[in-house]
């Protein structure tokens, strides 16, 4: 558990940066909910049985079937709907300017 001083200076800092940048904060504050949970488990079935066959077709020599069931693993995995975090691209520009200052 945080003491009431570390909660106080925890709340300081989420308040600056949701001034600074608050699309970022918006951004953190949102979880991944239940029905993007759910429609990522698809997906992830497709994948775990593409590569358990994948496997077993290399144990049994199958190769052909190996390389298709591998592809379909990748393919499905990047697929998979994702949350993504909005992106500003603020703070590209303010560690370039680091870099060069």
């Amino acid at each position: 558990m945080l003491s009431e001083r570390e909660r106080r200076v925890l709340r300081e800092i989420e308040h600056r940066v949701a001034e600074t940048d608050p699309r970022f904060a918006a951004s953190m504050r949102r979880s991944i909910s239940a029905r993007e949970r759910r429609a990522a488990l698809p997906y992830d079935a497709v994948v775990v049985v593409a590569v358990l066959s994948a496997v077993l077709c290399l144990e049994l020599s199958v190769n052909g079937a190996a390389v298709v069931a591998a592809v379909l693993a990748v393919v499905m995995f990047f697929l998979r709907p994702r949350r993504r975090p909005a992106r500003t691209g603020r703070g590209l520009l303010r560690c370039r300017r680091t870099w060069e200052s």
